[in-house]
């Protein structure tokens, strides 16, 4: 044993002495009461607060509130995508509906943080952990081709919006495609 461990055993063993009569002694043996007003009083074994602990209707008043930030900072991409779909006055062209559309997925991603998995027709190998994000049509294993119909929505990394998966064929994906006829 080296002359700082013998220091070092020496303060603790101080310690000890000083603190054992206090940590020997249960609350209810010591000679001081607390008032019952106290940030210390009660027990100090009592489980923390949890989120369980809100009650349901704070909960429920909590997600409406984020529901209407969310819709708030959307309002103006609401209005065109309002004004766009009324019957008979649709967008003209093909490419002002894709601007539209434009429009909500940039609102989506840097206002509301949602971003689509991927695109709807991507191909992915299956993985067990898919199960969270995409409901899969059919069965499969790991390795087996999927076609994603539905991308899923994730927000900060975290699934919010479950997607929709179909299992394919290989031979599908491989197979040369028939070329249109001219009529």
């Amino acid at each position: 044993m080296s002359q700082i461990d013998d220091v070092v055993a020496v303060e603790r063993n101080w310690w000890e002495r000083v603190t054992s009569p206090l940590l020997g002694q249960a609350e209810e043996k010591m000679k001081y009461e607390l008032p019952a007003d106290s940030l210390f009083a009660g027990s100090w074994d009592a489980a923390p607060a949890t989120v369980a602990d809100v009650p349901d209707g704070v909960k429920a008043q909590i997600r409406q509130e984020a529901v209407l930030d969310a819709i708030n900072q959307l309002e103006a991409s609401l209005r065109l995508l309002l004004h766009a779909t009324v019957p008979g006055k649709e967008p003209p062209t093909a490419e002002q509906c894709q601007k539209i559309l434009n429009v909500w997925r940039y609102e989506l991603e840097h206002r509301i943080h949602l971003t689509p998995d991927t695109y709807c027709g991507a191909v992915r190998r299956y993985e067990p952990d898919m199960e969270k994000a995409y409901a899969v049509e059919g069965r499969c294993g790991p390795g087996d081709v999927l076609r994603i119909r539905v991308p899923c929505w994730r927000m900060f990394d975290q699934v919010v919006i479950r997607g929709e998966a179909e299992v394919v064929d290989e031979s599908e994906l491989t197979a040369p495609q028939p070329e249109p006829q001219a009529v």
